[in-house]
């Protein structure tokens, strides 16, 4: 299915395969962006758009709601290049465990098949702004792994100290923008197969299967959101009840 907005997401070059992440440059730039302006254009679809609006581009919609379905796949595209080198992390050994194959082969999945059915832009949107809760959790990662202090808002900081100071912003932003928003967004947009209004059955047409498959993957994401949830709030929570080391460390481990 053409359209003129957006093409293939692999459109875009990807970053060099072998140079292990940058821990503070381009990644956390392209984090704060995609998830700020996620949030942003999810927040103009709920806005203005009845909840089965932000499923397709139709003949009834506004100019409004074009420009945001255009903005959230260009967004898609930036998302899709790097959803691919973030790939390359688990097959180099960066990251294990199942549910980081999971996620990541999900939302490579997606940033292939979005931009061809050309669907369920909002809640593409609401994916886009999980990506708010990223840099916090790099910053959890990187002080875990290292031991010194360094100077921070004119004080001098312990490096445990600001992983935990990470994990206490990490935690209530993954709650909300991984669990609660993300879930908003995907139960708006469920919504369009209960209504069904016409002008928005008759442009999905024959895509309307393929909006089922991006629903249902976004729903199994969902689902990992929550798994995750759990392990973050429980390791929290033992940070701030001063758990023992030993403890702490099984739990990291089961994170990597």
């Amino acid at each position: 299915h053409p359209n003129p907005v957006c093409g293939p997401a692999l459109t875009l070059a990807s970053p060099s395969l072998f140079p292990a992440p940058s821990p503070w440059a381009s990644p956390q730039v392209l984090h704060s962006f995609i998830g700020t302006a996620g949030a942003f254009l999810a927040w103009r679809s709920v806005s203005w758009s009845a909840a089965t609006e932000g499923v397709v581009v139709h003949t009834g919609s506004r100019i409004e709601e074009c420009n945001t379905c255009a903005g959230v796949y260009l967004l898609g595209h930036l998302f899709g290049a790097w959803a691919f080198y973030q790939l390359t992390w688990l097959l180099l050994g960066w990251q294990k465990g199942f549910d980081n194959w999971a996620h990541h082969l999900m939302f490579c999945t997606i940033a292939v098949i979005n931009p061809y059915f050309f669907t369920i832009y909002e809640a593409t949107g609401f994916a886009l702004a999980m990506e708010i809760s990223s840099p916090a959790l790099s910053a959890m990662i990187i002080f875990r792994s290292a031991t010194g202090r360094m100077q921070l808002l004119g004080s001098t900081w312990d490096y445990r100290e600001i992983e935990t100071a990470a994990g206490l912003v990490f935690c209530p932003v993954f709650l909300v923008v991984r669990v609660l928003l993300f879930g908003y967004g995907l139960w708006r947009s469920v919504q369009v197969w209960f209504v069904q209004p016409e002008s928005v059955m008759v442009a999905l047409g024959s895509r309307a299967s393929g909006a089922k498959l991006i629903q249902g993957i976004y729903f199994a994401a969902w689902l990992l959101q929550l798994f995750w949830a759990r392990i973050v709030v429980k390791k929290v929570l033992r940070k701030i009840r001063g758990q023992p080391k030993k403890h702490l460390e099984a739990d990291n481990a089961k994170s990597k």
